[in-house]
């Protein structure tokens, strides 16, 4: 029964809160990987297909930063509404870019709420 079987890794699922293609920064260039945000974690595939990441950050106490126009030559051929990064005290910047403003904003929302921890009150 194929509709049982349900990848817990790369797939969408429920229980991921963002996932999709992102390029990312590596040294001079752009690389495309698939990423996914799950329980504060964030992790990298080489596609989507793949069930093995290549890379896993937890994201909770980083701060993300969108880019600003001073920085935009950093990143000269990509626009600036759709590159953000990840930064971290000792562990540098992750930087991404978006294919588009919308999922530009719903990778920022979700990475936000997972770098942040929510004080909950009982």
């Amino acid at each position: 029964k194929q509709w049982y079987q349900r990848r817990v890794s790369s797939g969408i699922n429920a229980e991921s809160q963002m996932s999709g293609y992102l390029k990312q920064k590596k040294g001079a260039r752009w690389k495309t990987n698939w990423f996914v945000l799950k329980d504060r974690v964030l992790y990298t595939y080489k596609a989507s297909e793949d069930t093995v990441a290549v890379e896993t950050v937890p994201v909770l106490g980083w701060q993300l930063e969108t880019l600003s126009d001073k920085n935009f030559e950093l990143y000269e051929g990509m626009s600036a509404g759709l590159v953000f990064h990840l930064s971290h005290p000792g562990r540098g910047a992750i930087v991404f870019c978006a294919e588009n403003d919308n999922f530009a904003e719903k990778w920022m929302t979700a990475l936000r709420e997972a770098t942040t921890l929510e004080e909950s009150t009982a």
